[in-house]
Formats: C-alpha cells, sequence, structure tokens
C-alpha cells in the first residue's frame, strides 16, 4: 500500500469579522492524538500533543518549570511506555495565551491503547491530568487523522533538527498545536493529512472555519 502526502493551506480569515479568544480564568491543558499507519510493518505511529498554558504552571516572580510525565497502557492496562521530563518556562513577560506544546511520539501494534498525560508545576505542585483512548489504525484505513497547525515550512538545508514544538513530516517541518486558534492578526491554517491507496486517487475535502459562538466564517 503506498502512501500519499497532502499538505495544504488556508488564508482564509482575512477581512472578516472574528471573535477574540477570551482567555479562561482556569486554564485548561489540552490533549490530542494523531495517527498515522505504516503498511510495511502494520503499525500505528502516534503523536501526542500536549499544549499546556503558561498560566497553568508558572508562578509569578519566581523561576518555574513543569514536569510532564507519559504512560501508554494497552487494553489489560499492562503499561508499554512511561516517560517523565522537565523543562522550563521562559522568563519575562508572556501573553495571556500563551502556551508550550510538548511532543510524545510511540508506535503500537492493531489494539486499543491509553494514553496518559500529567503536568505538575514544579514548585506549587498542583498538577493536570487528561487521559485519552487511541484506537490504532489498520490496512483498511483510508487515511491518517488529520492535524490542523499553525504553520507549517519546507525543510531547509540547515534544518538538520526540528526547533522546539515542531515535528518533521517528509520535506516539512510542522509545527504542533493540539487546538488552534485564528484572530485577524493570526489568520492563517494548515493541516497535515495522509491519504493511503494502492494507487493514486482523486478525492474531495471540505473545510469549515466557526467562531467561538459556531458561526460559520468560511465554508469550501
Amino acid at each position: 500500500m503506498s502512501r500519499l502526502l497532502n499538505l495544504m493551506s488556508a488564508a482564509a480569515l482575512a477581512g472578516l469579522p472574528v471573535a477574540a479568544v477570551a482567555t479562561q480564568a482556569d486554564p485548561q491543558m489540552v490533549l490530542r492524538a494523531v495517527r498515522f499507519y505504516r503498511a510495511d510493518q502494520d503499525l500505528t505511529r502516534v503523536k501526542g500533543i500536549v499544549q499546556i498554558p503558561y498560566a497553568l504552571v508558572r508562578r509569578s516572580g519566581a523561576d518555574s518549570a513543569y514536569t510532564v510525565s507519559v504512560r501508554v497502557a494497552d487494553s489489560s492496562g499492562l503499561t508499554l511506555y512511561r516517560q517523565s521530563w522537565q523543562t522550563k518556562v521562559p522568563a519575562g513577560a508572556l501573553p495571556a495565551d500563551a502556551y508550550a506544546v510538548e511532543i510524545v511520539d510511540f508506535t503500537v501494534a492493531p489494539g486499543t491503547y491509553r494514553l496518559e498525560v500529567a503536568v505538575g508545576d514544579s514548585g506549587a505542585g498542583q498538577q493536570a491530568r487528561q487521559t485519552l483512548d487511541v484506537q490504532a489504525l489498520n490496512n483498511s484505513a483510508k487515511a491518517s487523522d488529520l492535524l490542523a497547525s499553525p504553520a507549517i515550512r519546507v525543510a531547509e538545508s540547515n534544518d538538520t533538527v526540528p526547533k522546539p514544538g515542531e515535528f518533521r513530516a517528509g520535506n516539512n517541518l510542522v509545527t504542533a498545536a493540539a487546538r488552534v486558534y485564528l484572530t485577524p492578526l493570526r489568520p492563517k491554517v494548515f493541516y497535515l493529512m495522509e491519504a493511503y491507496a494502492p494507487a493514486e486517487q482523486a478525492g474531495k475535502m471540505g473545510v469549515a472555519i466557526r467562531d467561538s459562538t459556531g458561526r460559520t466564517l468560511v465554508e469550501t
């Protein structure tokens, strides 16, 4: 089975009224799992994307860091993967909606799995948890999950290592995000999706952009 990689971008909101993104009083961590099928091994590569608001882990007037703990278990509860690491929060002023992104990359055989992520403030001891059930893909899959991204760029010759928050997809470097917000100052959204077929085929894809009230601004 061959793999066709589709990369497209849209600048859909320029000049259109867009509701401002509200800053939540209680910021929440967002967890998303994006699955890509590897037919030659009958395996699913999973990218777990953890979006962490700095407001959740940053302490005022002090150096801050947060700890990320990840566990992947199979349907019986057996732990297949476990890892934890610590990341420093940037010093200085940050926008109220600023966030960090951590990427968890793992591969699984056909089956059902659970991805558990905990993020803790190393100073105050606060902790946020998210859990996702992940169903591995199989040879009947027509496409990967679709990943929306705030930026995708073509890798240059000096791009030997992705920047923090990026991952490589073919000859492109994708900025990871579990949730993408569009505003008049950030009107572009990109997407990454793999299509699977034994030969090249035509297909259709629809895109709709809605504001925070659910009103459709753009639909193609």
